[in-house]
């Protein structure tokens, strides 16, 4: 009997629940927002800010996808990949910043 419970509460678990969809939509909409943005008005000045977004859309992604397939997905390269982009988006706020002197 606790064993049929634990497997009606196991999708809503391994997918990390409603939740992390919600982020991750929300996260989506925000980078799609602020690229059509960049590319509308030629303004390429919050491009930092939209791959500090997508770095943790993948992030989301990838401990979903992990989550769900273990080693054998594209998790961990997902996460790989989005700390990577954490990383480097981090690097180009701070230029960015220190070059406008705030």
């Amino acid at each position: 009997m606790n064993e049929q419970k634990q497997k009606l509460c196991l999708p809503s678990m391994v997918l990390g629940g409603t939740k992390l969809k919600i982020i991750r939509v929300m996260l989506a909409l925000a980078v799609v927002a602020i690229s059509m943005y960049g590319l509308l008005t030629k303004d390429f000045s919050y491009s930092a800010i939209a791959s500090l977004l997508l770095g943790f859309f993948f992030a989301i992604m990838g401990i979903e996808e992990y989550k769900l397939k273990g080693k054998n997905g594209w998790g961990l390269l997902l996460i790989i990949g989005s700390i990577v982009i954490i990383v480097m988006a981090l690097f180009s706020l701070l230029a960015t910043s220190s070059v406008r002197g705030v």
